[in-house]
């Protein structure tokens, strides 16, 4: 991991400050983009890239408690916490986080994301649909508790933490923080 005087070294109060940083700009900036635009995303990536996977995952724990604390209640459920299926309308957008991975991948020198990445695209859908049902678990995250961060990193990562799943599970928690954005621009 990166231990020079301008990138802190992961897990170290200065590194948790600066994905803080990141992860509040990037949820303003989601908020605020146009659909299909994944220029922040890729702005991200570089930014992270010292840190890999492992700071990516970081980063998405960071905007899944923000997206906890910052949901309106018409996208929670009856017991208050973000509903999943209101906050990605219940179905794997396989085109759009293949394109979020595709660009976080190339960023990171891996590649594209591709149907051959895969046997068939009917198991990229039900990857998606599984890492989205991780992502609909972390949100039920109580984000005041002590060990939220934890939680919710355990929760990602419950699926495996190779990057494929990295890049979809940041993909589907920047959905999620557009359509929150989305939804508290729409209430103004």
């Amino acid at each position: 991991m990166p231990a020079t005087s301008s990138i802190p070294p992961a897990g170290t109060p200065a590194y948790w400050s600066v994905l803080e940083s990141i992860a509040s700009a990037y949820a303003r900036g989601r908020s605020a983009s146009m659909p299909g635009d994944w220029t922040d995303a890729q702005q991200v990536m570089v930014r992270l890239r010292p840190y890999g996977t492992a700071g990516l995952i970081d980063l998405t724990t960071l905007l899944v408690l923000d997206a906890i604390d910052r949901c309106p209640q018409q996208l929670r459920d009856e017991q208050g916490r973000p509903d999943i299926s209101k906050l990605i309308g219940g179905q794997a957008e396989a085109l759009t986080t293949i394109q979020t991975a595709s660009a976080a991948n190339a960023q990171l020198d891996r590649g594209h994301v591709s149907a051959t990445d895969l046997s068939a695209a009917e198991q990229q859908i039900v990857l998606i649909q599984q890492l989205e049902a991780t992502v609909g678990e972390a949100l039920r995250t109580r984000a005041g508790h002590a060990k939220a961060r934890r939680s919710v990193r355990r929760s990602l990562t419950e699926q495996g933490a190779g990057v494929r799943e990295a890049t979809a599970l940041f993909g589907i928690v920047s959905e999620v923080v557009e359509t929150i954005g989305s939804q508290s621009r729409d209430a103004r």
